[in-house]
């Protein structure tokens, strides 16, 4: 018992140490995305840098825009992977992660990490991508998608729930209305405390009578 109580503390020091090392990478990420919003915002973009002054031939060519070679910089956790494809507005590195993923992605994603399980003899180079701590991540994915699901069933009973007592407060008020109307009168003042109009305040319709002929 004592040398499992051992190896639990050590796997946990370990995803510890891998957590650490996550947020360390998040925080990089992030950098990056503010990083190219601002190569974005400024003029020409991502697409262009400022070329040095030629004063070799007297050029005066500082400020200039010109154009990034074909080769595209793909960032991806751990590593920068290199494609000799034009950028076109898009790469491998989250844009928004507090939206979402689509059905087909989390789809893509499962199918993988079943794959994963599979591999015989998989030990990355970097622990982060270790099969334990995918294996970690996948099971807290599963749990907060039970957490959510019973919080919106909880939602959805809630708003039904007010919804009913709406409709039969509303129902009630209408019959309110019937038994003031019964009691005092169509023209009373009871009548239009209630936001009615008096029997006396109503246009009378207009009668269209058959021309003269």
């Amino acid at each position: 018992m004592r040398r499992q109580d051992a190896s639990l503390k050590r796997q946990d020091a370990s995803l510890k140490r891998q957590d650490a090392s996550l947020r360390r990478q998040d925080a990089s990420m992030r950098r990056q995305d503010a990083s190219l919003r601002r190569q974005d915002a400024s003029p020409g973009g991502r697409h262009a840098f400022r070329k040095p002054q030629d004063r070799r031939h007297g050029h005066q060519t500082r400020g200039a825009l010109t154009r990034l070679p074909a080769t595209t910089y793909h960032f991806r956790r751990g590593a920068i992977r290199f494609s000799k494809t034009s950028y076109s507005g898009g790469s491998n590195m989250a844009k928004n992660e507090k939206i979402r993923l689509s059905a087909e992605t989390q789809h893509a994603d499962e199918n993988a990490f079943l794959a994963l399980k599979a591999i015989a003899g998989y030990s990355p180079a970097n622990p982060v991508y270790s099969l334990a701590t995918v294996t970690a991540r996948y099971d807290a994915m599963r749990a907060a998608a039970e957490v959510e699901l019973r919080a919106q069933n909880a939602l959805d009973a809630a708003r039904d729930a007010a919804i009913a007592a709406q409709w039969e407060h509303h129902n009630l008020i209408l019959g309110v209305k019937d038994q003031v109307i019964a009691q005092f009168g169509a023209d009373s003042d009871e009548v239009a405390s209630l936001g009615l109009k008096k029997k006396s305040e109503r246009k009378a319709p207009a009668r269209t009578g058959k021309a003269s002929k």
